[in-house]
């Protein structure tokens, strides 16, 4: 069923093999841009800022694409007039919502295997067998923290019809302050603890950057996936019960 749907998502996205060809053509693109913006902004702060900003881009293409398959999913079934039947299923459609997300997420991850195939061989980016096997791993337990915002965003839909403009702007905040694009020791120390705190996103990109630090050992990374599972834990309940009630 999960390949039914990816390959129908995929149909749809991509309806020759010049839109694939544009995909791959706008990611290079991206990343030249990237590079030559890094050569006017690294310093002393970040000596490599674009290795920084890539590597920020590496961890949120799997999280945006489950936060985004789920808001799609429930704005796709109203459009088609599938979403009544969803919500008589057992669980309120829960299960199903996080199916038809499953596409979008699989596509994120594709591009960041993509992504990340470019920078290694073009922009000589080195990722360490252990780098990469704890970028995988920080990937994986990050789900359901990102399923979560994702499921909140459903609930917002099936209550109000909309919402989503306002947790994307959220979201958006939480993806600045989390250090995607500049060091968070940039914010100031009251801004920087909410930050590093409160939010899945920087328990992810606090955790990926040091697990790319290769002066730290695991048990300096080890506090942020277990804060990044217990958000993610509790936030999946909270939000599919929101969901289905």
């Amino acid at each position: 069923m999960l390949l039914i749907l990816f390959l129908r998502d995929w149909r749809e996205r991509y309806t020759s093999k010049w839109a694939v060809f544009g995909e791959a053509v706008g990611l290079a693109l991206s990343l030249l841009v990237y590079w030559y913006t890094a050569k006017a902004f690294s310093g002393k702060l970040v000596p490599n800022y674009f290795e920084f900003i890539i590597l920020g881009e590496l961890t949120l293409f799997l999280p945006m694409g489950v936060i985004g398959g789920l808001a799609r999913s429930v704005r796709n079934a109203r459009a088609d007039g599938t979403l009544e039947p969803l919500l008589l299923l057992p669980n309120g459609g829960l299960q199903t919502f996080l199916m038809l997300a499953t596409p979008d997420a699989i596509r994120e991850f594709t591009r960041a295997v993509l992504t990340m195939a470019l920078v290694v061989v073009f922009f000589h980016f080195h990722i360490a067998p252990r780098q990469l096997a704890l970028w995988l791993i920080f990937q994986i337990v990050a789900l359901p923290a990102f399923a979560a915002i994702g499921l909140f965003s459903v609930a917002l839909f099936l209550r109000y019809g909309r919402g989503e403009g306002v947790l994307s702007a959220i979201n958006s905040l939480a993806i600045i302050l989390a250090g995607t694009y500049f060091p968070v020791d940039l914010l100031p120390p009251t801004l920087k603890k909410l930050a590093t705190f409160a939010s899945p996103f920087s328990f992810l990109m606090i955790g990926t950057r040091s697990a790319f630090s290769e002066s730290l050992a695991f048990s300096a990374v080890r506090p942020h996936l277990i804060n990044l599972f217990i958000w993610g834990c509790l936030a999946f309940i909270i939000s599919a019960l929101a969901v289905v009630f």
